[in-house]
């Protein structure tokens, strides 16, 4: 048995409309989004890689969760065919892409105190250099 780890799933996953679309297929979704190692944006939307991008075999995906090669083939191609995945076929396996990608989610940091103007201590911080430099030029 592998380690266990959490990661970032939305809740909008669990709603009826998603339960319809994905059926059974919902393992191997939250496989994709588990083993997704890159996440890049094209027009706004992310996208994310599994493995990197790296081919991957349908026997990897059933030693890893279970089940025979042609169910998981059949449920992946469903995925492809809602919209949630794309499927690249390749020599070694299969190259596949999540769609909408939110394995990280983005950082909001809350701060209650204003920050400093960075500008100001930019500028603060060159004129004392120049005044040191200028001190040593003149001794």
């Amino acid at each position: 048995m592998t380690d266990s780890f959490p990661f970032y799933l939305h809740s909008g996953l669990l709603t009826k409309e998603h339960r319809k679309r994905m059926g059974a297929a919902i393992r191997e979704f939250l496989w994709c989004i588990d083993k997704t190692t890159k996440e890049y944006s094209v027009d706004g939307q992310v996208f994310g890689k599994v493995l990197g991008g790296k081919p991957v075999k349908l026997s990897d995906i059933a030693d890893d969760i279970g089940g025979n090669k042609s169910t998981i083939k059949r449920n992946l191609d469903k995925l492809e065919e809602e919209g949630y995945l794309s499927l690249i076929r390749a020599p070694y396996g299969l190259m596949i892409t999540v769609h909408k990608s939110k394995k990280w989610p983005k950082k909001v940091v809350a701060n209650t105190q204003p920050q400093p103007n960075k500008r100001k201590f930019i500028v603060a911080k060159t004129q004392r250099r120049k005044k040191v430099a200028l001190q040593k030029c003149l001794f």
